[in-house]
């Protein structure tokens, strides 16, 4: 496709994949339903994409009316936050540092047996990682009113980048009865996740895990 376009033609390459946009075109337009909605440059075309018109978040995340929100859903999660560690609300944290999600989750009737799941994708909409309440020990009770529900991540194991929130919210037999899509990003600096000083360089990866060394001889 490159050596075609190189002769001077122009190709139009519809497709979802990401990773192959930004591989093949200096330029993408973003069409929904049957409308342009973005015209312009490759790397801002795919977060507007992923984000859609609703920009960056800035710690607090309004979702009651999210145009995320995947059609059919019922709209239990009201309200997000992300946290630091003093329970302030910001969009950027550092390598290592400690996350909290906050989900208020405002129940159209008595939902028994809840399970909320966060997943985080990075700037190609790819899956990096996801918790959850059936990923964990946890049980939560019924819930019958507007309730917070805190999930904490005691270090987060992301190298430097913007990464995308996805979240789904339901019961034992329908996990995603709400599922909001990519609704908002958030900002990770380099930290000292490894704790020897270290610049973490997004290239050697976007997960961060510890390792021991030794020699046995």
């Amino acid at each position: 496709m490159q050596d075609i376009s190189g002769r001077g033609r122009t190709i139009v390459f519809v497709s979802h994949n990401l990773v192959a946009i930004q591989y093949l075109c200096p330029k993408v337009f973003v069409i929904s339903k049957g409308e342009v909605e973005y015209q312009g440059a490759t790397q801002a075309g795919l977060r507007y994409y992923l984000m859609g018109s609703q920009g960056a978040c800035e710690g607090s995340i309004d979702v009651s009316q999210h145009q995320s929100r995947q059609a059919g859903c019922i709209p239990l999660v009201k309200f997000v936050r992300l946290l630091d560690s003093e329970g302030r609300p910001k969009c950027a944290f550092a390598s290592g540092e400690k996350i909290i999600f906050e989900i208020t989750i405002n129940p159209i009737a008595r939902l028994g047996r809840p399970e909320i799941g966060i997943g985080i994708n990075d700037n190609f909409g790819a899956r990096v990682f996801t918790v959850a309440t059936y990923l964990s020990a946890a049980e939560l009770p019924t819930i019958v009113k507007e309730t917070k529900i805190l999930c904490e991540v005691a270090e987060l194991p992301l190298a430097p980048g913007e990464y995308y929130l996805t979240l789904s919210a339901g019961n034992t037999e329908a996990y995603e009865m709400d599922d909001l899509m990519n609704f908002a990003s958030f900002k990770v600096d380099s930290g000292n996740f490894y704790s020897n000083g270290k610049e973490i360089l997004p290239k050697r990866g976007k997960t961060l895990v510890r390792s021991k060394w030794l020699a046995a001889g």
